[in-house]
């Protein structure tokens, strides 16, 4: 979404990362059982030019497959495209988040391949600001960011945290305290530290663009993209050193 934005002229810019890995999984009806059994295959996205939709090209590119050897179809969120696969020529395959991966199990489906495992690294979830906010109130992008940053070295760092993070996700999402628990094994080890966006993936995604039918060419150095100087500062201050050996 950023990169589109940026393309249509937005004055925004990816400042940093927060997660480089994509958490779904990717299910098919019972008799897809391997990568080329999708080819011709309905798979069901959320929209056009979303994660979701990036997420289904990268597996493709992964298993060696072109973009158009599947028929994408937007189906709204995951509950409603897994109900649309139970369906006689309904939906064959889609991805949906880690949580929701028994409930397709008991339905029968397969689950063809973990996303997190199949790609490498996949900018999931990234920091935007204003190039004017970033220019001109630095000193708040940069407390931020160490606020971001000690929240999550403490995540990574201090497992028996656990009792006192889980009621607050309860808490805050409305959710069962067994998914908050899910929740927080699947997350508190993968977040960025430093928060910074994986540069790979996000170079998979320009590609992934650049290929679109009808794409105009445009300029897709990471340069206009990211932006990462307050990091570099931090960096450079020993604040991610410093961090580490404190806590």
């Amino acid at each position: 979404a950023p990169i589109r934005a940026i393309l249509s002229g937005a004055n925004v810019v990816i400042t940093g990362g927060l997660l480089n890995k994509t958490l779904y999984k990717f299910v098919t009806r019972k008799e897809i059982r391997k990568p080329s059994d999708l080819r011709g295959k309905k798979v069901g996205i959320v929209n056009f030019g979303g994660a979701n939709e990036f997420n289904i090209l990268m597996a493709l590119k992964a298993w060696g497959m072109a973009p158009d050897s599947v028929k994408l179809l937007p189906s709204g969120g995951s509950l409603a495209r897994l109900a649309a696969m139970e369906v006689e020529g309904g939906l064959d395959a889609t991805i949906i988040p880690y949580g929701e991966a028994a409930a397709a199990a008991k339905k029968g489906f397969n689950v063809l391949a973990d996303l997190s495992e199949l790609m490498e690294e996949s900018p999931e979830k990234v920091f935007i600001a204003d190039r004017l906010f970033v220019a001109k109130k630095r000193d708040n992008a940069k407390r931020f960011f160490r606020a971001v940053s000690e929240s999550i070295h403490i995540l990574r760092s201090q497992p028996e945290l656990k009792g006192k993070v889980v009621p607050i996700i309860v808490k805050w999402l409305r959710i069962p305290a067994k998914l908050a628990e899910e929740a927080y094994d699947i997350h508190h080890k993968i977040f960025a530290f430093p928060p910074r966006v994986g540069r790979r993936g996000l170079q998979d995604v320009l590609e992934i663009i650049q290929r679109e039918p009808r794409s105009a060419k445009h300029d897709l150095r990471l340069s206009r993209f990211v932006d990462e100087s307050i990091l570099d500062e931090l960096e450079k201050e020993g604040f991610f050193k410093n961090l580490t050996e404190k806590i």
